[in-house]
């Protein structure tokens, strides 16, 4: 089951980030079409607060988007004003789809580059940036593998969402743990404040300051001040 999610979302990243974003979208499945109509609500509110919160932080900037699915919080990221985003993610189809959108728009091509890539391979190379922003990635990573993530990372600014534990009793989980039974998630991965704090800490990040807005949490750290 180790290579489960890679599979998954080289082949759901599409449709999962068109049913979010995408009102008139048809092509996913039944339970895709019914997810994405509470998924729209989560992720508008990640979205707007994440842009809310980097807003004069990311100006002329450079930011890397890990999990970028089809490029359309990289689109805002740079109407926001940051100097290039750089869109990575797993599924080659995501890919094509935030290139074919950024072609089609008025944006120059030196602004910004997609690439398909694995975040959770040993090899895997993370161009250099300003700042790195992750936004639903956290949860299909074993935590082994955001440790070697993050240490591909220190140095710079970083703004990253992540599911916080709840109560089984909670509404959010029950909707959530049955839909990933349905799909037949093998593990999704949660964390306590405390518990991510010890791992960016690990890594040298400093000044975190951890909120939440709804159901999203997220983290804000900044890299220790050069020498």
């Amino acid at each position: 089951m180790a290579d489960f999610y890679d599979k998954y979302w080289a082949r759901s990243a599409a449709d999962w980030g068109q049913t979010a974003h995408n009102p008139g979208y048809t092509k996913a499945t039944v339970i895709e079409s019914i997810a994405g109509v509470v998924r729209k609500f989560i992720i508008v509110n990640k979205k707007n607060t994440a842009l809310r919160y980097l807003d004069k932080k990311i100006q002329g900037r450079s930011v890397i988007d890990l999990g970028c699915a089809g490029g359309f919080f990289c689109y805002d990221i740079l109407k926001t004003g940051a100097s290039k985003i750089v869109g990575i993610d797993i599924s080659p189809g995501a890919i094509a789809m935030a290139r074919k959108k950024f072609e089609e728009s008025e944006i120059p091509k030196e602004k910004y580059e997609f690439l398909v890539g694995n975040v959770k391979k040993s090899d895997f190379i993370i161009p250099d940036s300003d700042y790195v922003v992750a936004l639903g990635l956290t949860p299909y990573l074993r935590r082994h593998e955001i440790d070697r993530l993050l240490s591909k990372i220190e140095g710079r600014y970083i703004f990253i969402d992540y599911w916080r534990k709840r109560h089984w009793w909670s509404v959010m989980f029950l909707c959530h743990f049955i839909y990933r039974k349905i799909k037949r998630f093998p593990f999704f991965s949660s964390f306590s404040r405390d518990e991510l704090k010890a791992i960016l800490e690990k890594h040298n990040f400093q000044n975190l300051i951890f909120f939440n807005s709804g159901e999203n949490s997220f983290v804000f750290a900044s890299p220790p001040p050069k020498n």
